[in-house]
């Protein structure tokens, strides 16, 4: 039988004797990827002529970083970007290309795009029903795919336009999506494309100025914006704040930050032309009725 692989590409052990992957494991594995991609560009409307399938959000701003060195450029962090971001060794130090995060997962605060010519960390935008469209006006956009549309973990998505300035951009983030991948993760995400046609997250927070004032008399001091229509809200809490487990079995979901900080999240699937649920009043009633 003619074998496309040997034990010096990938060791037959690892691929099961009824393993389709058997005798064509990359050229299997690029045509999957491939329709992902189309996948994906068709369910979230994706502009860009490029979409890159990487391990997840870091792997693509390094990338991103390492083709812009390669041009003699850098990025520059932004205010308000996300915070790890600041630690980013910058060798260059211009011409540079700005990183901004779309929707801050510290303070819920929504950066306002003015420039496509922009590097976007989309992770708390994409899928999210308010601010996705925004998100996808910008030259380079990555997100991963398991936060708000709940498709697959270990999967971050880079897209880039066809831009000259961009041309090394491109080339890196060619080479860094090639080689072996774990196979089962693209096999499964292709599945669930194929079968789930629900996956934006309709949910949001328009928080008024009154239901502020009643979230903060009961120890949740809101330091995301008002009216932000964002999936989550971030509060910083009082020495009489609720106890955490009141969330549970409710719709929401709780990360704590830090000693002082909460970040409250829900997530209610949809379709992407569904109107959005706001969960703010929902959120001041079970915490109140559970006081």
């Amino acid at each position: 039988m003619s074998r496309e692989l040997d034990d010096a590409s990938i060791n037959s052990i690892l691929l099961p004797a009824e393993h389709n992957y058997q005798t064509h494991y990359f050229r299997s594995l690029q045509l999957c990827r491939e329709e992902i991609k189309q996948q994906i560009r068709d369910a979230l409307t994706i502009p860009h002529e490029n979409i890159f399938l990487l391990t997840n959000s870091t792997h693509c701003l390094l990338t991103v970083l390492y083709g812009l060195s390669v041009q003699g450029r850098t990025l520059s962090i932004a205010a308000g970007s996300y915070r790890p971001y600041k630690t980013i060794p910058l060798l260059v130090k211009e011409p540079s290309l700005p990183l901004l995060t779309h929707i801050s997962p510290d303070s819920g605060e929504v950066v306002c795009i003015q420039d496509s010519a922009v590097i976007l960390d989309a992770a708390q935008s994409a899928g999210a029903i308010c601010h996705h469209a925004k998100a996808f006006t910008t030259d380079i956009v990555f997100f991963p795919l398991h936060k708000h549309l709940a498709l697959q973990t270990g999967i971050g998505v880079l897209c880039v336009n066809d831009n000259p300035e961009y041309k090394e951009i491109l080339k890196v983030a060619k080479i860094s999506e090639s080689g072996t991948v774990n196979d089962h993760v693209f096999r499964s995400l292709h599945n669930h494309l194929m079968t789930q046609t629900v996956m934006f997250n309709i949910a949001m927070f328009n928080l008024t100025q009154a239901l502020a004032e009643e979230l903060s008399c009961i120890g949740l001091t809101s330091i995301t914006p008002l009216y932000s229509q964002t999936p989550f809200l971030v509060f910083k809490i009082g020495s009489r704040h609720p106890r955490s487990e009141r969330l549970v079995k409710t719709i929401f979901s709780l990360k704590i930050l830090d000693e002082l900080h909460w970040r409250i999240s829900c997530y209610i699937p949809g379709e992407p032309d569904a109107s959005p649920v706001e969960c703010s009043t929902a959120l001041v009633n079970i915490l109140r009725r559970k006081l």
